[in-house]
């Protein structure tokens, strides 16, 4: 009788290792298959944040990374000679030896132009009867090809906005004109100017009067 009974009672253990073993193989088969999603899942995070990372830290061009202004400059070279060239600047020492023979103008007073806008610095000319015909007198600035772009605002001052004559600029880059405004006088807007300088080695400034109205080149500077 009891070697009856021991058969059955094998073949029931081994099934139920069996069984067992095929629980954990296919336990441990979705354990590995989760793990390789969520490694695949870091991964694709990984190359998002690079790439996210890439687009912040790209360096932007045509950036203004330094400005020289006008105002604060020393001039190279006047034409005709410094004290009959009619050039003054509100700002600094340096710069009002541009022309000793006038201080206290308009511009100095209240910094406005025709607009009503304020400056805060700049050089300017004219505002004086008995010596308006300067037509041709000119100031040069010295730049070395350090700089990629000249900007600033040309305008009657704010006392002189009812002017009956008239001014005229004109900007050149190494002998070359690359700016001129239309005739300015009464009535005028101010005249905004963005004029490319790269490489060049001398910025000179001209203006032809036909009045004794002041007029700016104002919030001009030099930009790299």
């Amino acid at each position: 009788m009891e070697q009856q009974n021991n058969g059955p009672t094998q073949k029931r253990g081994t099934l139920g290792f069996v069984i067992i073993g095929i629980v954990l193989v296919a336990v441990f088969g979705l354990g590995m298959l989760f793990s390789n999603i969520v490694l695949r899942g870091d991964t694709v995070v990984e190359v998002e944040v690079e790439i996210i990372t890439e687009v912040e830290t790209a360096v932007p061009v045509n950036v203004i990374t330094h400005t020289t202004w006008l105002h604060e400059m020393d001039w190279f070279f006047a034409y005709p000679r410094v004290e009959c060239n009619h050039w003054h600047c509100w700002h600094g020492d340096m710069c009002g030896q541009i022309n000793g023979w006038i201080r206290g103008g308009t511009w100095e007073r209240n910094r406005l132009d025709n607009a009503g806008t304020a400056h805060t610095g700049g050089i300017f000319a004219g505002n004086n009867p008995r010596r308006h015909n300067d037509n041709g007198h000119s100031i040069t600035y010295l730049i070395n090809g350090e700089y990629t772009s000249f900007t600033g605002t040309i305008a009657l001052s704010r006392e002189c906005r009812d002017a009956q004559l008239s001014y005229s600029i004109h900007i050149y880059a190494d002998d070359v004109r690359v700016f001129s405004t239309p005739t300015i006088t009464g009535g005028v807007a101010p005249i905004l100017f963005d004029i490319d300088v790269t490489d060049v080695e001398q910025v000179r400034i001209v203006r032809n009067a036909g009045g004794a109205a002041e007029i700016g080149i104002l919030s001009a500077g030099f930009h790299r």
